[in-house]
């Protein structure tokens, strides 16, 4: 008769398993996000709807920044759930920015050098996002270009802060539960 094998907390099995499942839960979040992007009406909207999703994003991004700093500190995997957390806030930024570009271009055919769809959105927001700007798309009235800037902040603000607090806050937790019984 074969005997069960136990997993301990801690071993290099148990470390793979929870990295495996780790990566699954982003690349199932960012999936979701696809899906709800490219699935959800975004056209029929007026300029105020626009601003009140680019407001209502960044709201979003924020608050869910602040549950997975929460969760990262109560986590038995503190440093893990960071690297996830990471991942949350990109793909959030990166749809929620996509969802205003196409808004706005929907309300506004003249706002970029060519209207956008979803995949137009969501390119132009990877390209302003990885600061490659190939120049095919560009923000050309006013507040397409004031968005883009509130774009280009909370890329750097991401990548420098965010990033930063989020990766603090895992190793924090990691360090205190090392000192605990």
């Amino acid at each position: 008769m074969a005997q069960a094998r136990q997993i301990v907390p801690g071993t290099p099995e148990v470390e793979r398993r929870a990295l495996a499942w780790s990566v699954v839960r982003v690349v199932a979040t960012g999936v979701a996000m696809l899906v709800f992007y490219f699935v959800l009406p975004f056209r029929d909207v007026s300029a105020a709807d626009t601003l009140l999703r680019l407001v209502g994003g960044i709201v979003l991004i924020a608050v869910a920044i602040g549950w997975q700093v929460r969760a990262i500190s109560r986590s038995h995997q503190p440093l893990l759930r960071s690297v996830e957390a990471v991942g949350l806030s990109f793909w959030l930024l990166v749809i929620v920015f996509s969802i205003v570009y196409v808004s706005m271009s929907a309300s506004n055919p003249l706002a970029f050098s060519e209207p956008l769809n979803e995949v137009g959105g969501l390119y132009f927001t990877m390209s302003i996002l990885a600061t490659v700007g190939f120049g095919d798309i560009s923000a050309v009235s006013d507040a397409a270009r004031i968005v883009v800037i509130v774009q280009i902040v909370l890329d750097l603000l991401l990548l420098g802060v965010v990033v930063r607090l989020l990766l603090g806050a895992g190793k924090a937790a990691a360090e205190a539960r090392k000192t605990q019984p």
